[in-house]
């Protein structure tokens, strides 16, 4: 018996808010952060961090028998950037053998690519952690950003160079 596991919790940079409708007794199961305050050119709402999770299980009695889950919690996302994984979605251009694997952000598998567990877990967990480091590099960027803005709109005051320069200088 073997059992394979990750889960990916990060937090993505949003424009606009989608509020998560799901409850966990009076909370809400995923929080939202306003963070338009951090946006100085813009007066008007513009930044939301939205918490988020992947999480896939691959487990079974041996190599050759096994079940594989895997749950992307992406309730912030709109309708067009939507995971469109079912097979209603899917392009009709891919050969017969070929199709859209969820597990792995719609990237295309042929039928029999993973015989190996360990393998296709490898490949989730690759294809998934690239998608959480790019929501927490947009979420870095757009803290630089707002850190170079807010240099623009408040320079330092002058006594703070002259507190350097005598530090600095002995």
């Amino acid at each position: 018996m073997f059992h394979m596991a990750f889960h990916l919790p990060y937090c993505a940079w949003r424009p606009s808010c989608q509020p998560d409708h799901r409850h966990d007794e009076d909370e809400p199961l995923r929080h939202i952060r306003d963070v338009s305050f951090l946006d100085w050119k813009n007066s008007e709402r513009s930044g939301y961090l939205h918490e988020g999770q992947i999480s896939c299980v691959v487990a079974g009695p041996d190599e050759y028998l096994w079940t594989a889950y895997c749950f992307a919690d992406v309730y912030f996302e709109t309708d067009k950037t939507k995971e469109l994984l079912f097979p209603s979605n899917q392009p009709n251009n891919l050969p017969k053998s070929m199709r859209m694997d969820p597990f792995r952000n719609g990237k295309t598998i042929a039928d029999n690519e993973f015989r190996n567990p360990r393998e296709f877990f490898l490949a989730v967990l690759s294809v998934r952690f690239t998608q959480v480091t790019n929501e927490w590099l947009r979420v870095v960027e757009k803290l630089q950003e707002s850190v170079r803005g807010y240099k623009q709109v408040c320079p330092p005051p002058f006594f703070f160079f002259t507190l350097m320069r005598r530090a600095l200088v002995p």
